[in-house]
């Protein structure tokens, strides 16, 4: 098998690049829940302020998008981890 010197440097800025991944999608998060209040306290408000007939409807559908999002969330970031760990099993998470 010939000398593969030259990967390490590739694998090093995978593993970068995987990480910074992560750190968006452990951001991500942080935003979703602050969308997903922000979006609840409108409906609130909403509803203090006028009359809407489907306004159950929507705070449902928000509330079941918002589900996608936050089941997606997790899976994404231990899929980033799972690769950080391949390419470099001494790296702590």
């Amino acid at each position: 098998m010939g000398c593969r010197c030259r990967d390490i440097p590739k694998c090093l800025k995978d593993i970068s690049t995987i990480e910074e991944i992560k750190g968006l999608v452990n951001n991500l998060d942080g935003t979703n829940d602050s969308v997903s209040m922000e979006l609840q306290s409108l409906a609130i408000n909403c509803m203090s302020t006028f009359y809407c007939a489907n306004m159950g409807e929507l705070m449902s559908e928000e509330k079941r998008l918002n589900e996608d999002m936050t089941e997606l969330l997790p899976e994404l970031l231990n899929k980033c981890k799972t690769k950080i760990t391949n390419y470099s099993p001494n790296i702590d998470l």
